[in-house]
């Protein structure tokens, strides 16, 4: 309880100061370049999720488990995940360099944003190196040190917006160029968070480099190839109701549609943070008692947790137009209906943390992939009718579709999977309180 407690105020208070930023630049530049902005960061977070090439939530599982080996094990696999995701890094920062003109011109039909694409590749690159601490420290469960440095990332983030919309030089060029330096910047209370002895390049040998232990790599590459696929998978399925509007719609469609999603995904906040709490919990599950016992208590917590949410929403959604100016009003229509699909995702997504400790990686990863099929199939139907609305529906229906199926393939993983199931009964499961 106390975890969750402290990584939801953290975010919690991220998502306000974010939700300041977000402002300022939505009145800024208007619904059509923030449009401009959102398909341009939408498309950038997929080449993202490909460079993470499910690395992160990998190393998370390996930390997690080697709790009760000596740290030299743990500190293996921290600096060989770190050199894999430099490495991951530079190979997709080319590749979205080469492919930028493509993919204004074909994918989302907007070929004057070849340059700001080029541009914002380059985030790829700073994130390979900023995700190593936020990393560590949810593997060895330092939610609070986490917290602070999340907090103290978002006060960055805003003050570098800030200093723009004061100076009047707010722009699309100049959002992006601060996205791309952002990385780097905002992350350095994480680095100064990492426990003694946690620095990448800090090493028995004191080399100045961080040392790659081909062994560990070999495990975490077999782990994470599931995990790439299944997290490409999600990233498409959550940013390409954005991209599809963007090339269905109107810039206007998409500036109004940006709005109400940016808010939506700031409320998921709570997911997010249940997930970041559970995942070193669920990847030490042992045997089906276990397995059972993790999947009651989280469906009841993640129950009431959405009602809490649910109602938070109803209450916030008057205030869109009050912050945002009369140019995003139908953002609080659409913000309501995706809040729907939000909640719908924090009473189930926990549930989906028992492929870890299952091994059924390639379950996640059939699911995302299905999602993706759903949204752009009804996507495509709905979206040119009914603009923001059917990239709702869309969103929807891939959600409740990838669900339905995860479900029940964990459901058949957990029939079938083999623990000490009496000494589990003898010693009962450990609570997981919310």
């Amino acid at each position: 309880m106390a975890d969750l407690a402290v990584t939801f105020g953290s975010r919690m208070s991220q998502m306000l100061i974010a939700l300041v930023g977000s402002v300022l630049s939505a009145r800024a530049l208007g619904p059509v370049e923030f449009g401009r902005f959102g398909v341009v960061m939408a498309t950038v977070m997929i080449f993202g999720t490909l460079a993470d090439a499910g690395l992160t939530y990998t190393a998370v599982k390996m930390i997690a488990e080697q709790t009760k080996r000596n740290d030299a094990t743990r500190f293996s696999t921290a600096r060989t995940y770190f050199v894999l995701r430099l490495a991951s890094g530079a190979v997709v920062v080319t590749l979205g360099l080469l492919l930028s003109e493509p993919i204004a011109i074909y994918i989302l039909g907007y070929p004057d944003l070849t340059p700001y694409l080029q541009l914002s590749f380059l985030t790829i690159a700073a994130l390979s190196v900023s995700s190593y601490p936020s990393t560590v420290l949810v593997g060895l469960t330092r939610f609070g040190s986490l917290g602070v440095a999340g907090v103290l990332n978002a006060l960055i983030t805003l003050a570098g917006i800030a200093a723009l919309f004061i100076t009047g030089r707010l722009s699309l060029g100049t959002l992006i160029a601060w996205n791309v330096a952002l990385p780097l910047v905002s992350t350095l209370p994480a680095w100064l968070m990492l426990p003694k002895g946690w620095l990448p390049w800090r090493s028995e040998a004191r080399s100045l480099f961080p040392q790659f232990d081909g062994k560990v790599a070999g495990e975490m590459i077999r782990f994470s190839k599931w995990i790439a696929i299944s997290t490409l998978g999600t990233i498409v399925a959550l940013q390409g109701d954005l991209i599809l509007l963007g090339r269905l719609s109107s810039p206007e469609v998409v500036g109004v549609y940006s709005v109400a999603l940016a808010l939506a995904l700031r409320l998921d906040t709570l997911n997010q943070s249940l997930i970041m709490v559970l995942l070193p919990r669920a990847s030490r599950l042992k045997g089906r008692i276990e397995i059972r016992s993790y999947n009651r208590q989280v469906l009841k917590g993640s129950l009431l947790l959405a009602v809490t949410l649910g109602l938070v929403a109803f209450v916030a959604q008057p205030f869109i137009r009050l912050l945002y100016g009369d140019e995003y009003t139908a953002s609080a229509g659409l913000f309501l209906a995706l809040m729907l699909v939000v909640l719908f995702d924090l009473i189930t997504s926990s549930l989906f943390l028992v492929a870890f400790p299952l091994n059924k990686s390639r379950v996640l990863a059939a699911a995302d992939w299905l999602r993706v099929g759903v949204l752009g199939v009804v996507g495509w139907a709905l979206i040119p009718a009914l603009g923001g609305i059917g990239a709702v529906c869309a969103r929807g229906a891939a959600r409740v579709v990838g669900t339905v199926y995860t479900l029940v393939a964990l459901r058949r993983a957990t029939m079938s999977a083999s623990g000490d199931d009496e000494e589990v009964e003898a010693a009962p499961a450990p609570e997981i309180a919310l």
